[in-house]
């Protein structure tokens, strides 16, 4: 994986020219990052560290890639996803409304958003982030959904208090 990370990091240098001539190009990762380079590949570069489970140098790259273009949710989505593994829940929940704020029908902020909120015991406020996730993409929410914790608790919550929310049951029992 850290060969993915240094093809990644040369590949954005050979991309900008500008960059490629500027900087004497180095073995070393974290010297490949320049300013000329694109916000896709910081995205890309981001996701390298992520798999590797070097969150902070993750979410490093995904800070850069969202100054570099501030109306990309997949860089929000992605650093949210390294804030739900940090277990920083609010800030998770934060990233993820902007994400869907940029894109509505982005139907991975949706449901990442369900999830920070469903580890805040916002289950309300989750279920109605799990609702608007399956309808944007309902095949997507039922694989997600198979087998997992969280539905788990939002069935025993429903049990517990079935007026919790009018819900559309049929996200309850994935196929």
């Amino acid at each position: 994986m850290k060969y993915i990370i240094l093809v990644v990091s040369l590949f954005c240098t050979v991309i900008t020219a500008s960059h490629a001539a500027d900087q004497h190009k180095s073995r070393d990762l974290d010297q490949e990052i320049g300013k000329g380079q694109s916000a896709a590949c910081f995205n890309e570069l981001g996701f390298a560290y992520y798999r590797l489970h070097r969150i902070p140098e993750a979410m490093n790259a995904y800070s850069i890639a969202i100054t570099l273009d501030p109306s990309n949710p997949l860089a929000y989505n992605n650093m949210g996803v390294c804030y739900l593994h940090l277990k920083d829940y609010i800030k998770a929940e934060d990233v993820f409304r902007t994400a869907l704020m940029l894109d509505l029908n982005y139907v991975k902020a949706a449901y990442n958003l369900s999830v920070a909120l469903f580890w805040q015991k916002k289950y309300y406020n989750a279920l109605k982030a799990y609702q608007k996730a399956y309808r944007i993409n309902a095949a997507y929410v039922r694989k997600r959904l198979k087998d997992s914790k969280a539905m788990k608790k939002i069935k025993q919550e429903l049990k517990r208090d079935p007026n919790l929310l009018r819900f559309d049951k049929t996200i309850l029992n994935p196929k």
